[in-house]
């Protein structure tokens, strides 16, 4: 994304010194301060995206990695500015280079200061003690119409408020009971802000209950997410790469439930083999949570639960 954003400004840049966005430009210096704030937006923007693309700022090797990257995009905003000294359709202004370094600056620490935020409140919610998150209620116990390859299983979609209670949207654990019959189980995410919960034959026989009929649950968030286990094809990617590797046993709990849980959504081979290859490129230059994914599937709308039989 940063690479896009930066040849995307070359290209802009290139086309302004051949004359190719002369009305645009002639628009926008007609306009008082309109250019030098237009600098500001879009240098800023370009650093802002960058820095939440790349950067983890808990990561030394990751800060040092957004050292670098404010750098380069001061040189290349410099080179870009001083070029316009010898080229005849444009014009040096120390307005429009002040405007591009406190883009920089600005934007690159209000995404740094985002990430942390989003990252301490992730992390808060991770050690959360489970006495808000307990619910009762009672729910008819369903069979999916397509139960797939597996033994036959069972499943019930939470109703919104006990949902509500949980510490997060996405993939969450929790100690369940059903008719009396305690386990502990993985809800997922329903894509309407709310869970579904599997419910093994095992589970079923031993609770008593019938698929079909209303059952009485009990359910409260676990204290501790437990250890997701990586897919096979995940775990010989991080074993080929020790950078990868290192970032992803240095990350959080959650954290890994959400790149595995990335992972295995996809729908296709082809993109889940992309997925593990942009994993661990992201892994190895310090970034510690996948970037950009809806673990609720609500706004993606990646994720349902599944449809019963009639």
């Amino acid at each position: 994304m940063a690479v896009l954003g930066a040849s995307g400004f070359v290209a802009i840049s290139a086309a302004a010194s051949l004359g190719l966005v002369d009305p645009l430009l002639r628009f926008v210096q007609s306009v008082p301060g309109r250019d030098t704030v237009g600098h500001l937006l879009l240098i800023g923007g370009l650093a802002f995206v960058a820095t939440l693309t790349l950067v983890d700022p808990r990561n030394p090797v990751s800060s040092r990695r957004w050292v670098r990257m404010i750098l380069g995009l001061g040189l290349m905003v410099t080179l870009d500015e001083g070029l316009q000294l010898w080229l005849p359709r444009r014009s040096f202004s120390w307005a429009d280079l002040g405007a591009n370094y406190l883009g920089i600056v600005l934007f690159s620490g209000l995404a740094v200061t985002a990430h942390r935020r989003f990252v301490l409140h992730s992390d808060q919610r991770e050690t959360m003690p489970s006495e808000d998150t307990r619910s009762e209620f009672e729910a008819r116990l369903l069979r999916p119409r397509v139960p797939g390859p597996e033994d036959a299983w069972a499943f019930v979609v939470l109703p919104p408020e006990a949902s509500a209670k949980l510490p997060r949207r996405g993939r969450t654990s929790v100690e369940a009971i059903l008719n009396g019959h305690r386990f502990t189980t993985r809800l997922e995410p329903d894509g309407q802000k709310s869970h579904w919960m599997r419910i093994d034959e095992e589970q079923v026989t031993r609770s008593g209950a019938s698929v079909g009929e209303v059952a009485r649950f009990e359910i409260e968030a676990v204290e501790q997410e437990p250890e997701p286990e990586p897919p096979e094809d995940l775990s010989e990617a991080l074993a080929s790469s020790p950078e990868a590797r290192t970032t992803w046993e240095a990350t959080t709990t959650l954290a890994r439930v959400d790149w595995i849980h990335w992972i295995v959504s996809a729908k296709q081979a082809a993109t889940r083999a992309k997925r593990i290859r942009d994993a661990c490129e992201q892994l190895a230059v310090g970034k510690k949570r996948v970037c950009c994914f809806d673990s609720s599937g609500f706004y993606s709308k990646a994720f349902r639960a599944p449809e019963a039989e009639s």
